[in-house]
């Protein structure tokens, strides 16, 4: 397997072990407070909590905000399994990647790829947070956030979009606090999938395209 690819892999599933322990020590926390268990019960856990959350920033959340009520613990617990899930899933696809490297698992497939006929790198690290590209399906999408080489984009116009696509390429980001739905693909969809100008889109299906691409 790909030396980048194991990488990351260990990458997440040292995240995915250090959230199953926030996830316990904010749980601990919370039975203690719905129970009304004195301070000095609490206080400890706090401590290990605010230490946890410290350790490991990667998590983007405040425990500040999450502890303050018992509705906003249920949230952030909330928002740690989805974290969670989603590094299973990216693990998941990175293997299956390594597998099949020549599929396209989050497009049509790979033959019918736009092939890229030029070199995209410069694009590729040019591409943050704010970045607007092209896809033929979801049309205008804007980049929010970027987290190792995946790209999380929210689309511009969804109802634009055939319903069967709206249901692909589905992920969670935190963006400002707030959890939304947004496209995930890899960065080097980039000169393949995604394109900074319009015109250099490549329709797939006609059919099936977004209405700003539709003939």
């Amino acid at each position: 397997m790909d030396e980048k690819i194991l990488n990351n892999i260990e990458k997440w599933k040292s995240e995915i072990a250090a959230l199953e322990t926030i996830k316990a020590a904010v749980g601990e926390f919370a039975d203690l407070k719905d129970s009304k268990a004195a301070k000095e019960d609490i206080a400890p856990v706090n401590d290990k909590v605010t230490a946890l959350f410290g350790e490991n920033p990667f998590i983007k959340m405040e425990w500040l905000e999450v502890k303050r009520s018992k509705a906003s613990r249920e949230e952030g617990i909330a928002k740690i399994e989805k974290k969670i899930s989603d590094r299973l899933k990216k693990i998941e696809k990175a293997g299956a990647e390594e597998e099949a490297p020549a599929a396209e698992p989050e497009e049509a497939p790979a033959e019918e790829a736009a092939e890229p006929e030029r070199d995209w790198t410069e694009e590729i690290e040019k591409c943050t947070p704010g970045s607007v590209y092209y896809h033929w399906a979801y049309g205008k999408l804007e980049v929010v956030t970027i987290e190792n080489d995946y790209i999380y984009a929210r689309v511009i116009d969804k109802k634009g979009c055939k319903h069967e696509w709206l249901a692909k390429n589905n992920s969670m980001a935190e963006i400002d606090g707030v959890v939304e739905d947004v496209k995930e693909f890899a960065l080097s969809s980039i000169g393949r999938w995604l394109f900074p100008e319009a015109d250099d889109v490549k329709v797939i299906d006609p059919e099936k395209a977004h209405k700003m691409f539709a003939k």
